[in-house]
């Protein structure tokens, strides 16, 4: 049962992580930040525009 734990608590720890790195990006056009959101079948990441997507991609 602690493994569980500590394995769900690892998973958790490195997908808020990841979250925050791509959030951290911010469109030069808009001012905004890309939207993840993690579902049971991986993740989406949600741009305001075509050329922020590209450009993020692109790093």
């Amino acid at each position: 049962m602690i493994a569980n734990f500590l394995c769900w608590h690892t998973f958790y720890n490195i997908t808020r992580n990841i979250k925050s790195k791509i959030e951290m990006a911010k469109c030069s056009v808009h001012g905004e930040h890309p939207k993840v959101t993690f579902t049971q079948q991986g993740f989406t990441i949600s741009y305001c525009c075509e050329k922020f997507r590209k450009n993020t991609i692109a790093k």
